[in-house]
C-alpha cells in the first residue's frame, strides 16, 4: 500500500518534473556552463535551450541583436541573423547561425550548427572561453575546440571564416532518440525509487515517533500505577542491646505487619550492629509498593545507655 501511495504521488508530479529537464545526451542535467553563464553543449540538445543561451551571449557579449525578419524556421532548420545594436558610419556587422534540427514530440533538438559572418572568430573565442587569437587562426587555418561531446571547428577559409559544430559520439537522430528514451526511463525509475524511499523514510519516522509516544505513555501509566499502589507506614519499636545480642518489641502499638520477624530482625540487626549497649526507641518506616517493602529506614527517637537513668532524646 505504501509503495502504491508513493507511485501515485510520483505520477501526479512526473509530467511537471520531466518537462522541466532539458532534452540532451546529458539528461537530466541542467547544462550549466563551468566557464561562463552562456557556455552550453549545442548538438543533440533542445533547441530552445541552445538558442536562448546564444541570444543572451550575442546581446550581452557581442552587443548584437536579432535582425529584422529573423529567426526563420524551415523544414528542420532554424536560421538566426544577428546585427550590431549600434553602428556609426559603417555597415553593421552580421553573424548568421544555422541550426539543423529534428523533433522529439513537440520539441526541436539541434543536430549540428553552422556559424558564419563578420564576428566568427570573436564568437569562437568568447563563447567557448578559448584563448585563440586572430593571427593564430589565420596561421593554422583550422582550429578545434572540444566541449563534452561537441567538436567546434573554426575554418579560416581565406578570411571568410565559419564554424561547424558536430557531435563526436552520436551518429544520427535515430540513435539519439534511443539514447534519450533510455535516459528518460532511467530518470523515471530513479525518481520513482526516490519517491518510494522518501515515503518509506517518512513512514519509518512516523512509526518511530508513534512507538516512542506509546512507550512514553506506558512509562507514565506505570508511574501513575506505582503511585496509586505506594504508601508509607511506620511502627514504633524498643530495642535493647547488650554486648552480644539484642531484642526488640513494639512500643505501644501494633507489630510490623509487612516485615515478618526474621526479616525485621535482619533489618534491625544491621542498624544496631555498630551501636553501644543500651535501650533504643526507634520508628521503623517502610515504603510499601504493591503490598511489598520497597524501602526501609530506621529513625532513632531516643537512646538510654545501659545502667544509666539518663535518656538522650534525639528528636
Amino acid at each position: 500500500m505504501m509503495r502504491r501511495i508513493a507511485f501515485i504521488i510520483f505520477v501526479l508530479t512526473y509530467s511537471i518534473v520531466i518537462k522541466s529537464q532539458i532534452i540532451s545526451p546529458y539528461y537530466p542535467s541542467d547544462l550549466r556552463g563551468k566557464n561562463n553563464r552562456y557556455e552550453t553543449p549545442m548538438t543533440y540538445v533542445e533547441l530552445n535551450h541552445v538558442s536562448n543561451r546564444v541570444q543572451l551571449f550575442m546581446n550581452d557579449v557581442l552587443d548584437m541583436t536579432m535582425g529584422d525578419g529573423y529567426p526563420k524556421f524551415n523544414d528542420n532548420s532554424l536560421k538566426e541573423v544577428y546585427v550590431d545594436k549600434v553602428s556609426i558610419n559603417r555597415t553593421p556587422s552580421r553573424l548568421t547561425i544555422e541550426y539543423s534540427t529534428f523533433s522529439i514530440g513537440h520539441d526541436y533538438v539541434v543536430k549540428n550548427v553552422k556559424i558564419s559572418g563578420d564576428k566568427v572568430i570573436e564568437f569562437f573565442v568568447r563563447f567557448w572561453n578559448t584563448t585563440m587569437s586572430f593571427n593564430e587562426v589565420k596561421e593554422k587555418g583550422i582550429v578545434h575546440y572540444v566541449f563534452l561531446q561537441d567538436k567546434s571547428t573554426l575554418y579560416y577559409n581565406h578570411g571568410n571564416c565559419y564554424i561547424e559544430v558536430i557531435n563526436t559520439t552520436i551518429n544520427n537522430a535515430s540513435e539519439f532518440k534511443v539514447l534519450f528514451t533510455r535516459l528518460q526511463h532511467e530518470y523515471l525509475e530513479k525518481q520513482k525509487k526516490d519517491s518510494i524511499q522518501k515515503v518509506e523514510k517518512q513512514k519509518a519516522i512516523e512509526l518511530k515517533r508513534e512507538k516512542e509516544r506509546l512507550e512514553a505513555e506506558r512509562k507514565r501509566e506505570e508511574e501513575r500505577e506505582l503511585r496509586r499502589n505506594t504508601k508509607a507506614v511506620a511502627y514504633k519499636y524498643v530495642i535493647n542491646k547488650s554486648k552480644k545480642k539484642f531484642t526488640f518489641k513494639p512500643n505501644g502499638g501494633d507489630p510490623d505487619e509487612y516485615a515478618d520477624p526474621s526479616i525485621l530482625e535482619n533489618i534491625i540487626g544491621k542498624w544496631i550492629n555498630d551501636k553501644k549497649p543500651g535501650t533504643y526507641s526507634v520508628i521503623i518506616k517502610h515504603i510499601i509498593q504493591y503490598d511489598s517493602i520497597a524501602k526501609t529506614d530506621i529513625e532513632l527517637l531516643y537512646y538510654k545507655p545501659k545502667g544509666s537513668s539518663l535518656t538522650r532524646y534525639l528528636y
